[in-house]
């Protein structure tokens, strides 16, 4: 997902989980995605996604940092950090992966910059030094309480006191929600968990439609009791007119315990929530769809 852009809003999906659920998120990238990278044409990637349990020692180890890598700050050029560029993304991915996991703490742009206040959420595609709104598909975020299908309700406040990113992690406090997110990313896949407070309702939404570019279409399926599956077709960047789809599979460490859909005709939200549907779709431009 790494070399191509999209943005446009599409769907959102959410889920719940059973109150103190630490769920985590896997994301695997096909070999399809590889191979048009190098076709030059309207891009066809293929992501797989999944959230699994995974031990501590996974993520927190990618942070421990040894040797050179110590002395990587992911941090640097993503605007009024450190560095002076505005351009470069914090997330965790790994030489030349198919996984580009980072935090957006805008919906059209870049995706990252240091000095905005709050993040909107997660996507799996990013590109270092674009110059341009790019890529940003397949977007989600852990929120706790009641669903909310509108970003400007979903997105959280965050300190950087309460942040830290090294080779391979991204580390991040959801402060509206009490979340704790966790990011790492290995050669074909994407990893995130999220750390909930004791007793609260543990939700993940998966707003498919939230961008960097230009989403045209996407659909996003329920697909069982601890999987989501779906796709996403953007426009590449410069305003070229050709579009490319992302397609993607999640599979979360524990069965939903409900989920729905909802759908809306302005980009953000909100969208009217039908509790129980497995599946929607995103038509045209400028919807807001969600499951």
């Amino acid at each position: 997902m790494q070399f191509i852009q999209r943005f446009l809003v599409f769907g959102i999906c959410s889920v719940r989980f059973d109150a103190g659920a630490e769920p985590c998120l896997d994301f695997a990238k096909g070999t399809a995605a590889r191979k048009t990278l190098f076709a030059l044409c309207p891009v066809l990637a293929v992501f797989l996604l999944g959230l699994l349990g995974v031990p501590s020692r996974t993520l927190a180890g990618q942070a421990s940092g040894r040797g050179l890598a110590a002395n990587v700050d992911p941090l640097i050029g993503t605007g009024h950090g450190p560095g002076g560029s505005i351009n470069l993304f914090p997330g965790p991915t790994t030489p030349f992966s198919m996984s580009r996991l980072s935090p957006d703490t805008e919906s059209h742009g870049y995706g990252y910059h240091y000095y905005q206040p709050d993040i909107q959420g997660f996507s799996m595609t990013h590109e270092s030094g674009p110059g341009w709104p790019n890529e940003g598909e397949v977007f989600f975020t852990a929120t706790s309480g009641p669903i909310e299908t509108s970003t400007a309700k979903f997105e959280s406040p965050y300190s950087h006191s309460y942040e830290s990113a090294a080779a391979g992690y991204y580390q991040v406090r959801l402060q509206r929600w009490g979340v704790n997110a966790e990011l790492t990313a290995t050669d074909h896949t994407g990893l995130a968990r999220f750390t909930y407070l004791a007793g609260k309702t543990a939700n993940i939404l998966v707003p498919i439609s939230h961008t960097l570019n230009q989403t045209v279409t996407a659909k996003i399926k329920v697909a069982g009791e601890s999987e989501i599956t779906g796709v996403v077709e953007s426009r590449v960047f410069c305003g070229n007119q050709q579009t490319y789809k992302v397609y993607f599979a999640m599979t979360f460490s524990r069965p939903f315990s409900s989920y729905g859909t909802w759908q809306g005709n302005k980009l953000g939200g909100p969208g009217k929530i039908t509790a129980g549907s497995r599946s929607t779709a995103q038509t045209h431009p400028g919807q807001w769809v969600g499951a």
